[in-house]
């Protein structure tokens, strides 16, 4: 590998790190003391739907990340097609809920 390719690849990871960092900064500036500590403990915190009053679980993992409390159903959405740090994927889903579940269960068709 020579010198010119490897400085690229260590600007990738770079630049990669800080973008995850402010994008954790900026999840945790959403979050109630008690949902940084939920999430600091178990890897997720809790966010009530602005329509059913139903509490979300958010998880950090990848994947299938959103479970509702009541009945443990699991949910999957994300931005189609960008490569965003997990956080900021985390923190769109936690808005979404607080503030237009509505629209997220009449688009996706779960009730």
């Amino acid at each position: 590998m020579d010198s010119v390719d490897y400085a690229s690849r260590l600007r990738d990871v770079l630049r990669r790190r800080r973008a995850r960092a402010r994008a954790r900064n900026l999840l945790l500036a959403h979050l109630t003391p008690a949902q940084r500590a939920s999430l600091a403990e178990h890897g997720f915190f809790v966010v009530r739907g602005n329509c059913s009053g139903d509490e979300y679980e958010v998880h950090m993992r990848d994947g299938i990340n959103v479970v509702r409390v009541r009945d443990r159903t699991r949910f999957c959405f994300s931005p189609r097609g960008a490569l965003l740090p997990r956080p900021d994927v985390v923190l769109g889903q936690a808005l979404i809920l607080r503030h237009r579940e509505d629209w997220l269960l009449q688009k996706t068709g779960w009730r």
